[in-house]
């Protein structure tokens, strides 16, 4: 009784991630960014996490084609 709980709270955990990652050297502009992702992943386990979901590009170009596609149709003279 009386001790404090040994477990960070999730928001306790992201924001010293954050505050890690933040002063961390910026990695040089010819380094691939998925691979510093991975092999940091112990350093930054939850925000690695994150960076491989959104760093990743689609392996088709099809869902950017249809999206250009729908775009030049709201700006063409037939939708008037």
């Amino acid at each position: 009784m009386g001790q404090e709980p040994r477990t960070r709270s999730a928001a306790k955990v992201a924001d010293e991630e954050i505050n890690l990652y933040r002063l961390a050297d910026c990695i040089h502009i010819d380094d691939n960014p998925l691979r510093w992702w991975k092999e940091h992943h112990s350093l930054y386990s939850h925000l690695s996490k994150l960076a491989l979901c959104y760093l990743v590009v689609p392996g088709t170009s099809v869902p950017s084609e249809r999206v250009f596609s729908t775009a030049g149709d709201i700006v063409t003279a037939s939708r008037s």
